[in-house]
């Protein structure tokens, strides 16, 4: 079972309102190309993978091989894949992106709490105001529809 040509034009224009410099006509291409790549799941979850990196100019990127096909989880499980996070009190979480260390590394010190401004991700901030002005576009238009 492959990613439908429904299923791919669905998907490419979700990617594109995250990614307004992708064009939908080539993150089509690119998610026909990766079709075979996997189940339609795991083509699914590449591109989104692909998508969120930033430093990945092109969609064309979701059909090569990249850690955006094998990030995540294993499908049909809830089990993350990968190496498992070594902190005490965090086992089973995945060491690259467990929530226990995110939030730990979030934490405001208590005696530099009235003092203590955690900058924001610079990298993240420009990438969620664009999808969130994208979505908010997409929102309005949708309810001046009849």
């Amino acid at each position: 079972m492959t990613i439908s040509p429904d299923e791919a034009e669905a998907l490419a224009v979700l990617i594109h309102v995250a990614r307004p410099e992708w064009e939908v006509k080539g993150i089509k291409t690119a998610l026909w190309n990766a079709k075979d790549r996997g189940t339609p799941f795991e083509v699914i979850h590449a591109a989104i993978y692909a998508a969120e990196d930033l430093s990945n100019r092109t969609p064309a990127i979701i059909a090569l091989a990249g850690p955006h096909w094998t990030r995540g989880r294993e499908l049909g499980s809830s089990n993350p894949v990968g190496p498992k996070c070594d902190q005490p009190g965090h086992e089973g979480k995945p060491a690259h992106n467990c929530p226990y260390c995110i939030a730990d590394s979030k934490a405001i010190p208590d005696d530099t709490a009235t003092e203590y401004q955690r900058p924001p991700d610079p990298d993240r901030v420009d990438m969620y105001a664009v999808g969130a002005r994208n979505v908010r576009r997409a929102l309005e238009e949708a309810r001046r529809k009849p």
